[in-house]
């Protein structure tokens, strides 16, 4: 009996001792399994940063490409408009030429040369006849056409005043000589004169 009773505490103290390692080694697999679940999360995010490093990567190679392309594409832009304007700028050039020998013959000659040297710089077409201005009826009545002025020693008979009509200016005529043509027998202007009445006679038989 005290076999016995001497027995049960032993195995007392070994169980405890085996569970207190039971405890400890469980809490070692809890944490080297905390351990293995971090490494695997880093692990993860390591793979999708590398993914992401390989996403940017491509997407700068693209940007590249694309700047490329255009930059290609501005260069044909501008050597086709150069080759397109090398005519125009030539015949601009010409012209400044032609203009600077203007202004110089302008500086060096008279007026009475240049008219007589002067070319035309831009090519002008044919000139065609202009059409004859068709005078309107009516306006401003011509100016009066004055006589001059008597001097204070000549005697000089007085003027008859004279209204002025649209038309041809009239003469300015004294007045003795309007006297002496009133008392002449006044004459049909041969440009007045009508047509000659033809006379019809008939004979009885």
């Amino acid at each position: 009996m005290d076999n016995q009773q001497t027995l049960r505490p032993h195995f007392q103290n070994e169980l405890d001792l085996l569970k207190n390692e039971i405890d400890k080694l469980k809490k070692l697999n809890d944490d080297q399994k905390d351990m293995i679940y971090d490494q695997a999360m880093t692990v993860s995010r390591n793979k999708k940063i590398t993914e992401l490093n390989t996403t940017i990567k491509n997407h700068e190679k693209v940007k590249y490409n694309f700047r490329s392309k255009i930059t290609e594409l501005e260069e044909n832009y501008k050597a086709t408009l150069e080759r397109k304007m090398e005519p125009k700028n030539r015949e601009i050039n010409k012209v400044k030429e032609k203009m600077a020998d203007e202004i110089k013959k302008c500086k060096s000659n008279p007026v009475s040369v240049i008219q007589e040297q002067s070319v035309p710089i831009f090519p002008t077409h044919a000139k065609r006849g202009r059409p004859r201005k068709i005078t309107k009826r009516g306006g401003h009545p011509p100016k009066a056409i004055l006589p001059t002025p008597p001097s204070s020693n000549e005697n000089v008979a007085p003027t008859a005043t004279v209204s002025f009509k649209r038309g041809r200016p009239k003469k300015v005529i004294p007045l003795p000589s309007i006297k002496n043509k009133e008392n002449e027998p006044s004459e049909k202007s041969p440009g007045k004169r009508g047509r000659q009445k033809k006379c019809v006679v008939f004979f009885s038989p």
